[in-house]
């Protein structure tokens, strides 16, 4: 069940009770001050329904990497790695699941198998991304960015070794 965050739900209702009089009064200053208490509340809203660490029963992924290694360290204990001379595809996979779950995997592939799966919510995704960026030539930034914007069932490659390639 999710935990609802009253400060938060408290904090709306004093947006919105800012906002209504200010669309009521009219005039362009009226209108424009309205919709920003109008938008401050959302905000509040959303932070007081968005999921949280722990909340959704799936435990936390935290991804990391040094010169040699990837790492993802799951929730549960275990622990899986790739090496970046062995890696040769980056994939991400979405499902039509979100926004209320993770619904964005990346998946990092040896020849023989995918070897390290993770969330792209996971803590260190973001890093994890500017390396590949960086290390990775040829990596597909169009098609990250058309995987982060998929609602549907769905697999992009955003990098591949050339070396599979010519295969």
């Amino acid at each position: 069940m999710r935990k609802i965050r009253w400060t938060s739900i408290a904090l709306a209702v004093v947006f919105l009770a800012i906002a209504w009089p200010q669309f009521v009064a009219g005039g362009t200053r009226s209108l424009i001050a309205g919709i920003v208490f109008l938008c401050g509340a959302g905000l509040y809203v959303f932070n007081a329904l968005r999921r949280t660490e722990g909340e959704t029963g799936v435990p936390r992924v935290k991804v990391f990497f040094d010169d040699a290694t990837i790492t993802a360290q799951y929730g549960n204990g275990e622990r899986r790695s790739i090496s970046w001379n062995d890696l040769v595809k980056v994939g991400i996979t979405t499902t039509d699941e979100g926004p209320t779950v993770d619904d964005v995997f990346w998946g990092l592939h040896s020849p023989e198998q995918v070897e390290v799966v993770y969330p792209s919510e996971a803590t260190g995704a973001q890093d994890l991304l500017g390396a590949m960026q960086s290390r990775l030539e040829g990596f597909d930034n169009e098609a990250v960015i058309r995987a982060m914007g998929s609602t549907a069932n769905e697999r992009f490659v955003v990098w591949q070794s050339a070396a599979v390639t010519q295969c």
